[in-house]
């Protein structure tokens, strides 16, 4: 038997993980849980990345998320994204637009990930076109492995996306080094 899920809101949770972040050997990947109405985890999807940056794993976990939503459960109308991330909830909120208007630029020059925040304001048009809610959560990451559900269910699923991230990513990184033990 299928386990029905309540779609009426999704809640998605993304977090990134990253091994030698701004170095020439620099790996990086997230991982993504898709929740419904009633915290059953639907959807989990985790993929690690060679020649990555924290920022672009954080966000592109983000998109890949908003984008399975959009595609798997089009009937969904109301989704929140909840992020460690500071660099994707207030891109997303307060600065892509600014950054749109402006030729893709910042008082740094340009804007980085530039290619993902384009797909971002993609996204939000697909969801204002479509009268979806579409909303972006900051929540402080690192609680502790430890949090139970009960304590706080929104660091308990972030907690869980960032242990996933990194333990995907380890194994990774454990492969690659035994491969370059057998050279």
């Amino acid at each position: 038997m299928t386990q029905q899920y309540d779609t009426s809101r999704i809640e998605i949770f993304s977090d990134c993980a990253s091994y030698h972040n701004g170095k020439p050997d620099q790996i990086g990947g997230f991982c993504t849980l898709v929740l419904d109405a009633n915290d059953n985890i639907m959807d989990t999807i985790i993929r690690c990345y060679d020649k990555t940056t924290n920022n672009y794993n954080e966000l592109l976990g983000v998109l890949v998320g908003i984008t399975h939503v959009l595609q798997k459960y089009p009937e969904c109308m109301h989704v929140t994204v909840t992020s460690d991330s500071e660099y994707v909830v207030k891109g997303a909120n307060e600065r892509v637009a600014k950054w749109k208007n402006q030729g893709w630029k910042n008082t740094s020059g340009a804007v980085k990930n530039v290619e993902l925040w384009k797909i971002m304001v993609e996204g939000k048009a697909d969801y204002a076109k479509a009268r979806k809610i579409l909303k972006f959560e900051w929540v402080k990451g690192h609680k502790g492995k430890n949090i139970t559900y009960e304590e706080d269910r929104v660091a308990y699923f972030q907690e869980k996306c960032d242990t996933l991230a990194t333990e995907a990513l380890k194994k990774v990184v454990d492969y690659r080094n035994s491969q370059e033990e057998e050279q």
